[in-house]
């Protein structure tokens, strides 16, 4: 993964050399805190961007890959929702400074880590077609934006639906830009086309594994509500074991998998009766197409306020329980509706599959 900040030059024309080393230290702080988060490892700063890289050999490079995926699209709401805002409070005019970030993915052979240099003057980087195409993405991405290659694309079955073509404007006609560029010539004289997209944020962001609060600030389709949550379980034997966060994991096939959607005691007061709980599980990806797997799921439960026997308020719970079945990216969202389909409450939740 290469970050760097987007219109930063600028800051040097309007601040003094201080504030400037400030802005852009303090920003890149905090994005390599982000990446820390995630299990990354800051590789290194290189001005007002950094390199960085996921994976290790306690980590699976599914879980790995979607860890780096992730954190793009947390980048971009630490920076929209946190940097940008901060630096406003301090009088800093940061309104147009956001992230660009590229990212791709490489196998055991595919990278070679050795070191470069010669005597004391020496660093110990990584060598590989997937490095150089990570470093051309971030410089094609525009602002607050992820641009992903064909490698990890392939290797994730990322959803379409969660990317988008890039459209860039030439002698004033929009142009999509669908291969890495340059497009590079192989030896036997056939163009390269190797396969670019960008992240759409606003679809991929609400699998984050962040609080409804936070995610209904920054994309739509999600809806909080005091004293609801939207959680899920791995299960052995039918019984809750240990709570997943969303996409937080890369799952082997044959788990099973509780999604509940708890609401606590006075949570449903003053709601209109009758409430239903929808759930819909979506599948994704290559096999679970060829299976014949990918047209959605509803089920619908019923949610009222209960309590014990001495008349004192207990939570209520709905839940679904689903197996892991097919390799890739899929997702089981739920809204709560009141009479009349009034929305209380919205959250999704991605399970990764191995």
């Amino acid at each position: 993964m290469f970050v760097d900040i987007a219109n930063s030059t600028r800051l040097s024309i309007r601040y003094d050399l201080e504030m400037v080393r400030h802005i852009k230290n303090s920003i890149l702080r905090a994005a390599s805190e982000v990446v820390r988060s995630m299990d990354g490892h800051v590789h290194r700063f290189m001005g007002d961007a950094l390199m960085a890289y996921f994976g290790g050999r306690l980590q699976t490079k599914e879980s790995s890959a979607m860890a780096a995926l992730s954190c793009s699209a947390m980048l971009q709401v630490l920076m929209t929702q946190s940097v940008v805002p901060d630096l406003l409070r301090h009088g800093i005019d940061a309104s147009d400074l956001g992230f660009r970030v590229g990212v791709d993915f490489g196998g055991d052979k595919e990278v070679l880590w050795s070191s470069y240099g010669y005597s004391v003057v020496n660093e110990v980087t990584a060598t590989s077609f997937f490095v150089d195409a990570s470093a051309k993405l971030q410089g094609m991405a525009s602002k607050d934006s992820a641009m992903l290659g064909q490698n990890l694309l392939k290797f994730l079955d990322v959803p379409e639906a969660m990317t988008a073509i890039k459209y860039k404007t030439r002698a004033g006609k929009q142009e999509a830009a669908e291969y890495l560029s340059p497009n590079y010539i192989r030896p036997d004289g056939t163009p390269n086309n190797y396969r670019i997209r960008e992240l759409n944020f606003g679809k991929f962001a609400k699998l984050l594994p962040l609080p409804t609060e936070l995610k209904e600030l920054v994309v739509s389709g999600v809806k909080s509500h005091g004293g609801i949550t939207f959680s899920a379980y791995l299960l052995k034997d039918g019984a809750a074991l240990v709570r997943y966060p969303s996409i937080s994991a890369c799952l082997e096939k044959g788990r099973s998998v509780r999604f509940e959607l708890r609401a606590e005691p006075g949570a449903l007061d003053g709601l209109k009766l009758p409430l239903t709980a929808k759930f819909v599980k979506q599948n994704h990806g290559v096999e679970a197409t060829q299976a014949v797997q990918t047209i959605p799921e509803i089920i619908q439960r019923d949610m009222k306020p209960t309590s014990d026997a001495y008349r004192n308020p207990r939570p209520t719970v709905a839940h679904i329980d689903r197996d892991t079945s097919y390799r890739g990216l899929h997702t089981v969202s739920v809204e709560l509706l009141a009479a009349r389909g009034e929305l209380v409450f919205a959250d999704v939740i991605g399970v990764h599959i191995a």
